[in-house]
Parts: C-alpha cells; structure tokens; sequence
C-alpha cells in the first residue's frame, strides 16, 4: 500500500506541465546539436535549457530566495517594547464582489494582513497603517481591501489607518512618514521584500522593527534531500522569479544610492532593546577644535552681557 502511494506521487511530479516542457526541450536541444543546426538554433536551445532547468529545481531556487529572506528573523512576540503602530505594506489584490475579500487579496497581502494580525492580537492597543493604491483604475485600494479584512476579523475601524496613494515602496514610505507617532514602528511585507523596504525607509529617516512574512524557503537546513528538489517544477519557477525581482530591486535602490540618494537602513530587530538610530555621516561628532571655538565664543557672549 505504502508503495502504491510513493508510485501515485512520482507519476504525478514526473507527468506535470513544467517537467514534460523540459523532457521535449531537452529532445529538441540534443536534436539540434546531433543533426548539426544552425548555432542559431543550438545555443538559444541550449541556453533555454539551462535556465529552465537550473531555476525549476528547488535547491537553486531556495539558495537565491535564501539570500533575502534569511536577513531579517521572525518578529518576536516577547519583544518587551511596546508595539504603538503596525505598518502592512501593499501587495496585490482585484476587487470582485462575488468573492471573500480574503479571496480577492492576493496571497503575498494576505500572508502580510495575517502576520500584522498575529502581532496586534498581542498588541491590541496596537494602530494599523496599511499602505497600497488600487491594482486597477476605479477599483478600491489593496490598502481598503486589507482594512477590510481586518475589520471582518475583529480590528476596530478607528485603528485602522487606510493610506490608499502610494503606488511602489518609495511612495508608500513618504506617504506614511506624516502619520507616525512612534519611533520603531514595527513594518511587514514579505520576507523577500524586506531588504529593499527597510533601505527605502532608512532613506526617508524612519526607523523600523522588521516583521517579514510569506517565506517562500521552509526548513533551509537540517532538511534530508529529497529527489523531488531536483525534478523541474513552477512553484520553483515562481521562487526564481520572486529572487530575480528582489535582485533588481535591490540593485535599483543600490544605483538611486551612487546617484546621491540618501540612505541610511533603520531597523531594529524584535526582541532587543536598542536606542534611537544616529547617522555618524548626518550628525558627525563636533571636533576637538569645534568644541574649543563653541566655549570661546559662549565665554566672549557672557562677558559681552556683563
């Protein structure tokens, strides 16, 4: 019976879409080397090969993923700092009446709401910022569809700040700015995404505690191997193309840096106390010299007052 189960799980891997596309391509790549092809079909073919097949299997995937979303750990619920405001970024999501509203979010927003839920229900004090503009024109924001969701779960109305403008990260950290009453607020957005919001809202001069979420890696270490993380798959396609995006998004903030734009990454992790975040190169250290000119020109002040 076990063997029967094990046989129902290799037939179904092996017969999925991605793992036959790249059965054929492989044929068509060994066919057009053998039959002697033009390079122009040989090195595309094989080109095609290689990426597909490198970035379907999960333990190329998991290693790119794993460079962003093992930067920052999970939020933790005995930080003794008290929790005031809790920033959920935007993610996706399209309005469709027919549907939950947890069914009309995407999954990236909705993992987000959940893990910015989990933390209030600790925090009840607690205000939500929710950020995100509409996905389509003349559909209500990805930030009012979070709200709510929340209030369905339980949030009261008045702390639930909808901020329904921002279109990207650098204008969701703008447009929050204005409303912040607290130093730390604790911000959540995906575990590949974090990286690049926290520098973005370092630039802006907020300071935040990470809280990522929707890992796509599970159990990165102490795994057994498993041949199935060899075997061509989409959900592998889908880490790969999530890694690819943080890549260039992160390279993106990295240009806007040499370009002059200021940055400074503010975060604090959860469950350290730390104080307020000084920039040495925004706020350097008087010199020796600067110190001994301020008491002569204090000292020449008091006696010109005498």
């Amino acid at each position: 019976m076990m063997e029967f189960f094990y046989f129902k799980k290799l037939v179904a891997t092996l017969v999925s879409p991605v793992p036959i596309g790249f059965a054929l391509l492989t044929l068509a790549m060994l066919a057009a080397w053998l039959t002697g092809a033009s390079r122009w079909v040989k090195w595309p073919a094989t080109l095609a090969w290689v990426l597909l097949g490198s970035l379907s299997v999960y333990t190329v995937a998991a290693s790119w993923l794993l460079r962003y979303e093992s930067l920052y750990p999970a939020f933790d619920m005995n930080d003794p700092r008290p929790v005031e405001q809790i920033i959920v970024l935007g993610c996706f999501g399209i309005e469709d009446p027919l549907l939950p509203v947890s069914s009309q979010l995407a999954p990236c927003s909705l993992v987000r709401l959940v893990e910015g839920m989990r933390i209030w229900r600790k925090n009840p004090q607690a205000e939500f910022i929710l950020s995100g503009g509409p996905t389509r024109f003349g559909q209500i924001s990805n930030a009012q569809m979070g709200a709510n969701l929340l209030t369905d779960l339980g949030v009261p109305e008045k702390q639930i700040q909808v901020l329904s403008k921002a279109r990207d990260t650098n204008s969701e950290a703008a447009e929050i700015k204005p409303f912040l009453s607290t130093y730390s607020p604790v911000l959540v957005t995906s575990a590949t995404h974090m990286k690049r919001a926290v520098r973005i809202f370092g630039r802006h001069g907020i300071s935040v505690i990470a809280a990522p979420s929707e890992h796509l890696v599970r159990a990165p270490s102490g795994q057994q191997s498993d041949w199935r993380q060899w075997v061509p798959d989409a959900n592998n396609l889908y880490r790969s193309e999530r890694a690819w995006y943080a890549t260039l998004g992160n390279t993106l903030v990295t240009i806007q840096g040499m370009m002059g734009v200021n940055e400074s990454t503010h975060v604090q992790p959860s469950g350290v106390l730390t104080e307020p975040v000084v920039d040495a190169e925004a706020n350097p250290a008087p010199s020796r010299e600067q110190e001994v000119q301020a008491e002569e020109e204090t000292a020449e002040s008091e006696a010109a007052g005498q």
